[in-house]
């Protein structure tokens, strides 16, 4: 026996679409934090964190439906995911030095990308060298782009409980069955002895 929950996987469905929008907007919006360096002291930098927009061209919908069967019976899950490039959750959350692992040869390489303006220093292998040190002593600092964007929608998915009560009506005789009662009649049922 099947229970069909059509409405509700079409509302978790749409639901994780909307927000993979959402976190390309945010991507695009100017994110604002704030750096201690000798060369220009306290300085803030409020700009979009989509410089070469592979993060915000990562962003991709996964459906995964898993089901266990042992010894306690059927299991059936399904998650709902967002799956992108791993950095943004660094982006997002910051990351401790040993987290970073930041070498020399990948910030050439991310100052290449980006492209980053170099004003006082040239030679981009010195420059890698020193966000190396700095990244080695203090990490990285979070934006918290995500948490916002999942702070602010946290309460829409609660849109999903009409979808759910849908469901739960078009599969209510089967799980009175599922769960041991015999139907007698059009409404009625009686629990199985």
């Amino acid at each position: 026996m099947s229970f069909k929950f059509r409405n509700t996987e079409a509302y978790l469905t749409n639901y994780t679409k909307r927000l993979i929008v959402l976190t390309r907007q945010e991507i695009l919006k100017p994110q604002q934090r704030t750096y201690t360096s000798q060369l220009y002291g306290n300085r803030t930098i409020n700009a979009p964190i989509n410089s070469t927009g592979n993060l915000r061209n990562s962003l991709r919908f996964e459906k995964k439906i898993k089901d266990i069967v042992n010894e306690k019976g059927f299991k059936a899950t399904q998650s709902y995911r967002i799956i992108g490039n791993s950095y943004g959750e660094i982006l997002d959350e910051g990351a401790t030095p040993q987290e970073a692992n930041a070498t020399v040869d990948k910030i050439e390489r991310w100052i290449s990308n980006k492209p980053v303006t170099l004003d006082k220093i040239k030679n981009k292998t010195k420059v890698a060298g020193l966000i190396k040190r700095k990244i080695d002593r203090y990490g990285i600092q979070g934006t918290g782009f995500l948490q916002k964007l999942v702070d602010k929608q946290f309460n829409t998915v609660l849109g999903v409980l009409p979808s759910l009560v849908k469901d739960i009506e078009l599969n209510l005789e089967d799980m009175f069955v599922a769960l041991g009662w015999d139907k007698k009649g059009q409404d009625t049922f009686v629990r199985k002895i």
